[in-house]
C-alpha cells in the first residue's frame, strides 16, 4: 500500500510544483487523510488520539528535516 500512496503523492506533487495553492491543497488532503487514519486507529479514545497525534508530529518533523536537506541540495545546490 505504501508504494501506491508514494506514487500518488509523487504524481500530485509533481503536478503541483511551483503552484503554492495546489501545494496547499495537497498538504490539506494529506493531513485530512492522516487525521482520519488517526481517528479510526484511536477508536474514539481521546487519549489514544492524542498519543497518535504526538507520534505523527514527531515523525513529521523527522521526515521534513530529511526531505528539506535533500530538496535544498537539489533546488539550491547547498
Amino acid at each position: 500500500m505504501n508504494d501506491a500512496i508514494d506514487d500518488l503523492v509523487a504524481e500530485r506533487l509533481s503536478a503541483a510544483a511551483g503552484d503554492p495553492a495546489a501545494l496547499a491543497d495537497l498538504r490539506g488532503a494529506l493531513i485530512a487523510g492522516l487525521s482520519l487514519a488517526i481517528a479510526v486507529t484511536a477508536e474514539g479514545s481521546d487519549r489514544a488520539a492524542s498519543f497518535l497525534c504526538e507520534e505523527a508530529t514527531s515523525l513529521l518533523f523527522e521526515t521534513v528535516t530529511e526531505h528539506a536537506w535533500a530538496v535544498g541540495h537539489l533546488v539550491n545546490g547547498r
